[in-house]
């Protein structure tokens, strides 16, 4: 799905970032610095909400080619060690998301969004 749709913000991106946000900051108490989704601009959470839902759709997929490889596997193969090695796949992706979207020049006070204009009426 795009993050603008109609030169409008798409609200399904918009509305898991909102939510999103609110698990985040009221139920978990992460600090705004450290948490995956922002509080504001607008832009700013659908660009997240877009990811997050890029990083499910991984994980996901990592699952199912996971139970597709053990399906494949002969009868005596180590499966823990073959889960494990998944297992750290994922931790990995999850922390560079991570972490890539924490450190976006995005995220500073003040960016300008180049991509888009605004709608005028």
């Amino acid at each position: 799905m795009k993050q603008i749709v109609n030169n409008r913000l798409n609200p399904v991106y918009l509305a898991v970032a909102t939510s999103g946000y609110r698990i985040q900051s009221q139920t978990l108490h992460i600090p705004d610095r450290f948490g995956f989704f922002a509080s504001s601009p607008p832009r700013l959470q659908v660009e997240e909400g877009a990811a997050f839902a890029h990083m499910v759709f991984m994980i996901c997929y990592a699952i199912m080619t996971w139970c597709f490889v053990a399906s494949l596997a002969s009868p005596n193969a180590r499966l823990f060690a073959l889960a494990m090695v998944f297992v750290a796949m994922e931790i990995g992706i999850i922390s560079f998301v991570w972490y890539m979207m924490c450190t976006k020049a995005s995220r500073q006070p003040n960016y300008v969004w180049k991509d888009w204009d605004e709608k005028k009426e």
